[in-house]
């Protein structure tokens, strides 16, 4: 199984159980990637974890694209998508 297969098959869990429907192109929106991003924070995941997951989301829809399973990025205006990393300075 490839990372972007894995990648996008976490996303599709997460997508299923929260949405209650499984995950296609047409269903996809801004909003459902940022509460992905919202849930993987809660749950302590590293910011390269996060940022390596939303890379996949976006190979996703560009093949979506692609395949003319949609006209148009749903994640092209959307500014909070990709995190910065936090630099940790040690306390002393």
């Amino acid at each position: 199984m490839s990372l972007y297969t894995s990648e996008i098959n976490h996303f599709s869990r997460w997508f299923t159980v929260t949405n209650g429907d499984a995950l296609t192109p047409p269903r996809l929106t801004a909003q459902d990637v940022k509460d992905y991003i919202a849930h993987m924070q809660r749950d302590g995941y590293a910011v390269g974890t996060i940022n390596k997951r939303i890379v996949a989301i976006r190979s996703y829809i560009k093949d979506a694209i692609e395949r003319d399973e949609i006209d148009r990025d749903p994640l092209l205006h959307s500014k909070h998508i990709k995190l910065k990393y936090q630099t940790l300075a040690p306390k002393w």
